[in-house]
């Protein structure tokens, strides 16, 4: 395993508007994660609020329209369920608005890997703190304590807000709760499409596909956080990083470097091979 939150150590990021986090795994290998601020997180947010009052636009919308078609033709009836489970139509109302609110964030952290629409326009992400990509229990969590105290009073943010501000990482309620910081994509967050350093496929590793569900999802995040960044490092740097990364996964694979083919080419086979099995959404 690449990565494991026992493992890793984490230092401090420094004070000032770009502040980093770094994580370091067992190989020694760092990756370097540069922190969302207040101003982008803001953005984001209001991105998915606006998108929000659509939906509950919708649902009112929906509910009037039910309710005036319900006392149009067929009054009587309409009229009797709401005098004997009025409170019980209420609150399922209001329970339904909450899911809403909460499911929004929810659902879209955990299928878009720790991104809203608002997050993603932004290009910032939630990940746990050791790097990893969150889950549905980490977007649950974080998201409860949004509807319940960050949001809060008026769902104006003021406490999540205030919580941002008196810590470096600006993790509010629920990122302490859940264990997650929000975190900046960098502006080539997925390698291009165009020339890669890949070689022509290689005997030695026609009988690695397979293989590939093996890995798990922290050695899966690991390979494609070194592919998103690798291009921000020096070239010793890179050539070290990916002299580590990939002796630790052909280890796993059990599999030998093809002779003409670098480490950095074999990562990139390899992240092929991921995406093409889609043993990791």
């Amino acid at each position: 395993m690449l990565m494991d939150p026992k493992d890793a150590t984490r230092e401090q990021p420094p004070t000032g508007m770009d502040e980093r986090m770094t994580i370091r795994t067992p190989e020694h290998v760092e990756l370097r994660l540069l922190l969302a601020g207040a101003g982008n997180r803001f953005l984001a947010l209001l991105v998915d609020l606006m998108l929000q009052a659509l939906l509950f636009g919708g649902i009112f919308a929906g509910a009037g329209l039910a309710l005036w078609a319900g006392r149009s033709f067929l009054a009587d009836a309409t009229e009797q369920i709401l005098e004997r489970l009025g409170v019980w139509v209420l609150a399922a109302f209001v329970f339904l608005l909450f899911l809403v609110q909460w499911g929004y964030f929810t659902l879209f952290e955990t299928l878009w890997a720790g991104q809203t629409p608002g997050k993603r326009l932004m290009m910032i992400r939630v990940v746990r703190e050791d790097g990893r990509p969150i889950g549905f229990a980490e977007a649950a969590i974080r998201n409860l304590l949004r509807v319940v105290l960050d949001s809060q009073p008026l769902n104006l943010y003021a406490v999540g807000f205030v919580t941002g501000m008196l810590n470096a990482r600006f993790r509010r309620l629920g990122d302490f709760a859940a264990g997650t910081v929000v975190i900046r994509e960098r502006r080539r967050a997925v390698p291009e499409a165009g020339p890669r350093l890949r070689a022509p496929a290689q005997p030695a590793l026609t009988q690695v596909g397979p293989r590939v569900r093996q890995l798990t999802r922290e050695e899966a995040a690991t390979l494609q956080a070194y592919l998103r960044r690798r291009d921000e490092l020096d070239v010793v740097r890179r050539s070290e990083m990916a002299r580590r990364i990939a002796a630790s996964l052909m280890q796993r694979l059990d599999v030998t470097q093809p002779m003409d083919m670098s480490y950095d080419a074999f990562l990139e086979w390899l992240d092929g091979e991921v995406r093409r099995t889609q043993a990791f959404k």
